[in-house]
Protein backbone atom coordinates (compact mmCIF):
# COMPACT_ATOMS: atom_id res chain seq x y z
CA UNK A 1 0.00 0.00 0.00
CA UNK A 2 1.49 3.52 -0.94
CA UNK A 3 0.71 6.14 1.38
CA UNK A 4 0.04 9.56 0.34
CA UNK A 5 1.94 11.07 3.15
CA UNK A 6 2.75 14.58 0.33
CA UNK A 7 -1.39 15.03 1.10
CA UNK A 8 -1.79 14.14 4.07
CA UNK A 9 -5.69 13.61 5.62
CA UNK A 10 -5.26 14.32 8.76
CA UNK A 11 -2.57 17.16 9.84
CA UNK A 12 -2.09 18.17 13.79
CA UNK A 13 -0.09 21.33 14.57
CA UNK A 14 1.45 22.07 17.83
CA UNK A 15 -2.12 20.43 18.86
CA UNK A 16 -2.39 20.41 22.76
CA UNK A 17 -5.28 20.05 25.59
CA UNK A 18 -4.98 20.87 28.95
CA UNK A 19 -7.26 20.05 32.12
CA UNK A 20 -6.05 22.45 34.50
CA UNK A 21 -2.49 21.68 35.44
CA UNK A 22 -2.58 18.52 33.77
CA UNK A 23 -1.60 18.60 30.04
CA UNK A 24 -3.05 15.46 28.27
CA UNK A 25 -2.00 16.18 25.02
CA UNK A 26 1.09 18.12 24.89
CA UNK A 27 2.38 19.81 21.77
CA UNK A 28 1.78 16.99 19.25
CA UNK A 29 2.37 18.00 15.40
CA UNK A 30 1.96 14.49 12.82
CA UNK A 31 0.41 13.84 9.53
CA UNK A 32 -1.89 10.77 8.63
CA UNK A 33 -1.84 10.19 4.98
CA UNK A 34 -5.23 9.49 2.97
CA UNK A 35 -6.16 5.50 3.33
CA UNK A 36 -3.70 5.31 5.89
CA UNK A 37 -5.10 2.47 9.00
CA UNK A 38 -2.77 4.84 11.47
CA UNK A 39 -2.86 3.81 15.87
CA UNK A 40 -2.39 5.34 18.67
CA UNK A 41 -1.23 3.19 21.02
CA UNK A 42 0.20 3.63 24.91
CA UNK A 43 -0.93 2.59 28.24
CA UNK A 44 -4.10 4.71 30.06
CA UNK A 45 -3.59 8.12 30.70
CA UNK A 46 -1.47 8.96 28.00
CA UNK A 47 -3.57 11.23 25.78
CA UNK A 48 -4.40 8.59 22.71
CA UNK A 49 -8.31 8.79 23.91
CA UNK A 50 -8.49 12.54 23.86
CA UNK A 51 -6.15 13.27 20.92
CA UNK A 52 -8.95 11.06 19.20
CA UNK A 53 -11.64 13.39 20.93
CA UNK A 54 -10.06 16.34 19.52
CA UNK A 55 -10.16 14.92 15.86
CA UNK A 56 -14.07 14.09 16.05
CA UNK A 57 -14.57 17.17 17.18
CA UNK A 58 -16.14 15.98 20.99
CA UNK A 59 -12.66 18.30 22.85
CA UNK A 60 -11.19 21.22 21.37
CA UNK A 61 -7.73 21.80 21.75
CA UNK A 62 -6.43 24.20 23.95
CA UNK A 63 -3.74 25.32 21.73
CA UNK A 64 -3.25 24.61 18.39
CA UNK A 65 -4.59 22.92 15.19
CA UNK A 66 -6.59 20.32 13.75
CA UNK A 67 -6.85 20.18 9.67
CA UNK A 68 -8.69 17.41 8.00
CA UNK A 69 -8.13 17.24 4.42
CA UNK A 70 -6.52 20.08 4.35
CA UNK A 71 -9.59 22.16 6.16
CA UNK A 72 -9.63 23.96 9.48
CA UNK A 73 -11.62 22.19 11.97
CA UNK A 74 -11.56 24.95 14.51
CA UNK A 75 -14.94 25.53 15.64
CA UNK A 76 -16.37 22.71 13.41
CA UNK A 77 -18.37 20.99 15.45
CA UNK A 78 -18.43 17.12 15.58
CA UNK A 79 -21.40 16.63 13.71
CA UNK A 80 -20.19 18.41 11.10
CA UNK A 81 -16.65 16.92 10.29
CA UNK A 82 -16.24 14.39 7.61
CA UNK A 83 -15.38 11.97 10.73
CA UNK A 84 -17.61 9.00 12.05
CA UNK A 85 -16.71 7.21 15.33
CA UNK A 86 -16.83 3.50 16.92
CA UNK A 87 -16.77 3.12 19.88
CA UNK A 88 -16.21 0.14 22.33
CA UNK A 89 -19.76 -0.30 23.75
CA UNK A 90 -21.34 -0.77 20.10
CA UNK A 91 -23.87 1.91 20.97
CA UNK A 92 -26.86 0.24 18.58
CA UNK A 93 -30.22 1.39 19.63
CA UNK A 94 -31.97 -1.76 20.82
CA UNK A 95 -35.40 -1.34 19.54
CA UNK A 96 -33.88 -1.05 16.11
CA UNK A 97 -33.64 -3.81 13.76
CA UNK A 98 -29.61 -4.29 12.31
CA UNK A 99 -30.94 -3.05 8.82
CA UNK A 100 -32.64 0.11 10.91
CA UNK A 101 -29.25 0.52 13.17
CA UNK A 102 -27.03 0.74 9.87
CA UNK A 103 -29.44 3.32 8.18
CA UNK A 104 -29.60 5.73 11.14
CA UNK A 105 -26.96 8.20 10.15
CA UNK A 106 -29.04 8.51 6.53
CA UNK A 107 -32.22 9.72 7.96
CA UNK A 108 -31.57 13.29 7.75
CA UNK A 109 -29.80 13.38 4.38
CA UNK A 110 -32.06 14.34 1.38
CA UNK A 111 -32.04 10.99 -0.24
CA UNK A 112 -34.71 8.48 -1.76
CA UNK A 113 -35.68 5.53 0.35
CA UNK A 114 -34.65 3.30 -2.60
CA UNK A 115 -30.84 4.84 -2.10
CA UNK A 116 -30.89 4.70 1.48
CA UNK A 117 -32.06 1.23 1.23
CA UNK A 118 -29.42 0.59 -1.47
CA UNK A 119 -26.29 1.63 0.55
CA UNK A 120 -27.80 0.21 3.85
CA UNK A 121 -27.53 -3.16 2.01
CA UNK A 122 -24.24 -2.41 0.47
CA UNK A 123 -22.46 -1.51 4.03
CA UNK A 124 -24.61 -5.30 5.42
CA UNK A 125 -22.82 -7.69 2.66
CA UNK A 126 -19.87 -5.63 3.34
CA UNK A 127 -19.45 -6.67 6.89
CA UNK A 128 -21.54 -10.09 5.79
CA UNK A 129 -24.00 -9.44 7.51
CA UNK A 130 -27.37 -9.15 5.27
CA UNK A 131 -28.97 -12.32 6.17
CA UNK A 132 -29.34 -10.86 9.67
CA UNK A 133 -30.54 -7.56 8.61
CA UNK A 134 -34.38 -8.28 10.12
CA UNK A 135 -32.48 -9.29 13.97
CA UNK A 136 -32.36 -7.26 16.89
CA UNK A 137 -28.85 -6.03 18.25
CA UNK A 138 -29.56 -8.53 21.07
CA UNK A 139 -29.70 -11.27 18.98
CA UNK A 140 -26.20 -11.17 17.80
CA UNK A 141 -23.30 -11.77 19.38
CA UNK A 142 -20.23 -9.40 20.25
CA UNK A 143 -18.40 -9.61 17.27
CA UNK A 144 -21.57 -9.62 15.24
CA UNK A 145 -22.74 -6.60 16.84
CA UNK A 146 -19.34 -4.80 16.69
CA UNK A 147 -19.29 -5.27 12.81
CA UNK A 148 -22.87 -3.69 12.68
CA UNK A 149 -21.36 -0.30 14.23
CA UNK A 150 -18.89 -0.39 11.70
CA UNK A 151 -21.15 -0.62 9.02
CA UNK A 152 -23.51 2.17 10.94
CA UNK A 153 -19.87 4.49 10.81
CA UNK A 154 -19.14 3.73 7.03
CA UNK A 155 -22.39 4.17 5.43
CA UNK A 156 -22.17 7.76 5.74
CA UNK A 157 -18.68 7.63 3.90
CA UNK A 158 -16.78 9.57 5.96
CA UNK A 159 -13.56 10.59 4.74
CA UNK A 160 -11.79 9.58 8.50
CA UNK A 161 -13.32 6.53 10.60
CA UNK A 162 -12.55 7.14 14.37
CA UNK A 163 -12.11 3.52 16.31
CA UNK A 164 -12.02 3.67 19.88
CA UNK A 165 -10.95 0.81 21.55
CA UNK A 166 -13.88 -0.63 19.21
CA UNK A 167 -12.53 -4.43 20.30
CA UNK A 168 -11.88 -4.47 23.82
CA UNK A 169 -14.74 -5.97 24.80
CA UNK A 170 -14.43 -9.31 23.08
CA UNK A 171 -12.88 -12.75 23.88
CA UNK A 172 -9.36 -13.67 22.41
CA UNK A 173 -10.49 -15.52 19.70
CA UNK A 174 -12.95 -13.12 18.61
CA UNK A 175 -10.61 -10.47 18.80
CA UNK A 176 -8.13 -11.88 16.32
CA UNK A 177 -10.86 -12.73 14.07
CA UNK A 178 -12.19 -9.03 13.94
CA UNK A 179 -8.88 -7.64 13.52
CA UNK A 180 -8.62 -9.04 10.15
CA UNK A 181 -12.33 -8.48 9.43
CA UNK A 182 -11.18 -4.55 10.45
CA UNK A 183 -8.42 -4.62 8.40
CA UNK A 184 -10.17 -6.01 5.44
CA UNK A 185 -12.74 -3.75 5.64
CA UNK A 186 -10.33 -0.99 5.99
CA UNK A 187 -8.67 -2.25 2.81
CA UNK A 188 -12.31 -2.22 0.93
CA UNK A 189 -13.61 1.35 1.51
CA UNK A 190 -9.60 2.49 1.30
CA UNK A 191 -10.61 5.48 3.79
CA UNK A 192 -8.81 6.55 6.51
CA UNK A 193 -8.70 4.72 9.92
CA UNK A 194 -7.35 6.02 13.26
CA UNK A 195 -7.48 3.59 16.20
CA UNK A 196 -6.83 4.18 19.44
CA UNK A 197 -5.53 1.06 21.80
CA UNK A 198 -3.59 -0.35 24.03
CA UNK A 199 -3.38 -3.47 22.33
CA UNK A 200 0.62 -3.74 21.27
CA UNK A 201 -0.70 -7.24 19.18
CA UNK A 202 -3.56 -5.45 17.55
CA UNK A 203 -1.73 -2.42 16.81
CA UNK A 204 0.98 -4.50 15.26
CA UNK A 205 -1.69 -6.45 13.33
CA UNK A 206 -3.85 -4.23 11.76
CA UNK A 207 -1.54 -0.33 11.09
CA UNK A 208 0.47 1.10 8.40
CA UNK A 209 1.99 3.18 11.44
CA UNK A 210 1.63 3.68 14.83
CA UNK A 211 2.32 6.53 17.18
CA UNK A 212 4.06 5.38 20.37
CA UNK A 213 1.56 7.92 23.22
CA UNK A 214 3.43 8.71 26.32
CA UNK A 215 2.77 11.90 28.64
CA UNK A 216 0.30 13.29 25.86
CA UNK A 217 3.05 13.35 23.15
CA UNK A 218 4.66 10.49 20.76
CA UNK A 219 7.75 8.74 21.81
CA UNK A 220 8.04 7.38 18.46
CA UNK A 221 6.13 7.40 14.66
CA UNK A 222 7.03 3.97 12.21
CA UNK A 223 5.46 1.36 10.91
CA UNK A 224 5.26 -2.07 13.02
CA UNK A 225 8.39 -3.65 11.88
CA UNK A 226 10.30 -0.82 12.22
CA UNK A 227 8.79 -0.13 15.71
CA UNK A 228 9.49 -3.68 17.13
CA UNK A 229 13.02 -4.05 15.46
CA UNK A 230 14.24 -0.70 16.04
CA UNK A 231 12.87 1.20 18.96
CA UNK A 232 14.80 4.99 19.49
CA UNK A 233 14.41 4.43 23.05
CA UNK A 234 14.01 2.43 26.27
CA UNK A 235 10.32 3.61 26.92
CA UNK A 236 9.43 1.86 23.08
CA UNK A 237 11.64 -1.01 23.60
CA UNK A 238 9.74 -1.83 27.02
CA UNK A 239 6.06 -0.82 25.43
CA UNK A 240 6.50 -3.16 22.44
CA UNK A 241 6.92 -6.39 22.60
CA UNK A 242 9.13 -8.32 25.47
CA UNK A 243 12.95 -7.24 25.46
CA UNK A 244 16.05 -8.02 27.57
CA UNK A 245 17.75 -4.60 29.10
CA UNK A 246 21.43 -4.73 29.89
CA UNK A 247 23.71 -2.01 31.81
CA UNK A 248 26.93 -1.29 29.60
CA UNK A 249 29.61 1.23 29.62
CA UNK A 250 30.60 2.54 25.83
CA UNK A 251 34.88 1.91 25.56
CA UNK A 252 35.39 3.43 22.63
CA UNK A 253 33.39 4.60 19.55
CA UNK A 254 35.01 3.70 16.14
CA UNK A 255 34.09 3.83 12.55
CA UNK A 256 33.19 -0.02 12.72
CA UNK A 257 30.91 0.55 15.98
CA UNK A 258 30.63 1.40 19.28
CA UNK A 259 33.11 -0.62 21.75
CA UNK A 260 31.14 -1.06 24.96
CA UNK A 261 31.28 -3.48 28.27
CA UNK A 262 28.25 -4.80 28.98
CA UNK A 263 27.25 -6.56 32.20
CA UNK A 264 26.84 -10.61 31.99
CA UNK A 265 28.05 -10.17 28.17
CA UNK A 266 32.09 -8.67 28.22
CA UNK A 267 32.85 -6.86 26.03
CA UNK A 268 31.24 -6.26 22.89
CA UNK A 269 31.09 -4.02 19.62
CA UNK A 270 27.61 -3.10 18.52
CA UNK A 271 26.12 -0.44 15.71
CA UNK A 272 26.56 3.25 16.57
CA UNK A 273 22.42 4.85 17.37
CA UNK A 274 22.45 8.17 17.95
CA UNK A 275 25.40 10.30 20.29
CA UNK A 276 27.79 8.61 22.44
CA UNK A 277 30.80 9.07 24.04
CA UNK A 278 33.43 6.77 25.65
CA UNK A 279 32.93 6.26 29.34
CA UNK A 280 29.20 7.23 28.85
CA UNK A 281 26.54 4.53 30.42
CA UNK A 282 24.04 3.44 27.80
CA UNK A 283 21.40 0.73 27.88
CA UNK A 284 21.59 -2.47 25.39
CA UNK A 285 18.41 -4.40 24.56
CA UNK A 286 17.51 -7.36 22.94
CA UNK A 287 14.62 -9.79 21.93
CA UNK A 288 13.95 -12.89 23.84
CA UNK A 289 13.06 -14.81 20.95
CA UNK A 290 16.43 -13.45 19.04
CA UNK A 291 18.51 -15.65 21.62
CA UNK A 292 19.69 -19.39 20.63
CA UNK A 293 19.12 -22.00 24.03
CA UNK A 294 21.43 -24.83 23.75
CA UNK A 295 20.14 -27.64 26.28
CA UNK A 296 23.38 -29.93 26.48
CA UNK A 297 27.03 -28.17 26.26
CA UNK A 298 27.94 -26.86 22.64
CA UNK A 299 31.51 -27.78 21.53
CA UNK A 300 32.32 -24.15 20.95
CA UNK A 301 31.32 -21.86 23.59
CA UNK A 302 32.99 -19.02 22.49
CA UNK A 303 30.79 -16.32 22.93
CA UNK A 304 28.00 -17.90 24.06
CA UNK A 305 26.54 -16.78 27.92
CA UNK A 306 26.34 -19.67 30.73
CA UNK A 307 23.30 -19.57 32.90
CA UNK A 308 21.25 -21.47 35.00
CA UNK A 309 17.09 -22.13 33.95
CA UNK A 310 15.11 -20.60 37.00
CA UNK A 311 11.88 -20.43 35.69
CA UNK A 312 9.95 -21.45 32.94
CA UNK A 313 6.34 -20.79 31.60
CA UNK A 314 4.40 -22.96 29.27
CA UNK A 315 2.52 -20.39 26.10
CA UNK A 316 1.25 -23.71 23.97
CA UNK A 317 3.19 -22.81 21.06
CA UNK A 318 6.14 -21.67 22.84
CA UNK A 319 7.76 -21.34 26.40
CA UNK A 320 9.46 -18.58 28.17
CA UNK A 321 12.48 -19.26 30.12
CA UNK A 322 13.81 -17.12 32.53
CA UNK A 323 18.03 -17.73 32.68
CA UNK A 324 19.88 -16.42 35.63
CA UNK A 325 23.52 -15.54 34.91
CA UNK A 326 26.60 -14.86 36.50
CA UNK A 327 26.74 -10.38 37.19
CA UNK A 328 23.61 -9.63 35.29
CA UNK A 329 21.20 -8.96 38.02
CA UNK A 330 18.09 -10.01 36.79
CA UNK A 331 17.30 -13.25 34.37
CA UNK A 332 17.68 -12.99 30.66
CA UNK A 333 14.55 -14.14 29.34
CA UNK A 334 14.23 -16.43 26.12
CA UNK A 335 11.37 -17.58 24.01
CA UNK A 336 11.64 -20.77 22.13
CA UNK A 337 9.24 -22.66 20.43
CA UNK A 338 7.92 -25.69 21.29
CA UNK A 339 8.88 -27.56 18.32
CA UNK A 340 12.58 -27.12 18.87
CA UNK A 341 14.51 -30.13 20.65
CA UNK A 342 14.50 -29.75 24.48
CA UNK A 343 11.36 -27.63 24.82
CA UNK A 344 9.67 -28.42 28.01
CA UNK A 345 12.82 -29.16 30.23
CA UNK A 346 12.87 -29.18 33.61
CA UNK A 347 14.00 -26.09 35.48
CA UNK A 348 17.24 -25.67 37.61
CA UNK A 349 19.28 -27.30 34.48
CA UNK A 350 22.32 -25.46 33.06
CA UNK A 351 21.92 -23.90 29.77
CA UNK A 352 24.06 -21.98 26.74
CA UNK A 353 22.68 -18.72 24.83
CA UNK A 354 23.85 -17.52 21.77
CA UNK A 355 22.66 -15.07 20.00
CA UNK A 356 23.50 -12.59 16.90
CA UNK A 357 25.61 -9.45 17.63
CA UNK A 358 23.22 -7.61 15.28
CA UNK A 359 20.24 -8.49 17.28
CA UNK A 360 22.08 -5.65 19.91
CA UNK A 361 20.31 -2.89 20.04
CA UNK A 362 22.34 0.29 21.75
CA UNK A 363 20.02 2.34 23.56
CA UNK A 364 21.15 5.97 25.01
CA UNK A 365 17.48 7.21 26.69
Amino acid sequence: MVLELERPMISLRHVSRHYGPIRAVDDVTLDIAAGEFFSLLGPSGCGKTTLLRMLGGFDAPTFGEVFIDGKSMAGVPANRRPTNMVFQNYALFPHLSIRENVGYGLLNRKMTKAAVADRVAQALEMIRLGHLADRWPHQLSGGQRQRVALARALVCEPKVLLLDEPLGALDKKLRAEMQSELRRIQRAVGITFVLVTHDQEEALTLSDRIAIMSAGRPLQIGDPRSLYEAPENRAVAEFIGEMNFFRAEVQAVRPEGTSVRVDGLGDLTVATRGTVAAGSAVTLAMRPEKIVLSWERPPHTDGMIEGRVVSETYLGDRCQYGVAVANHAAPIRVVTQNNMPGAGRQQDRPVWLDYPREALLLLTM
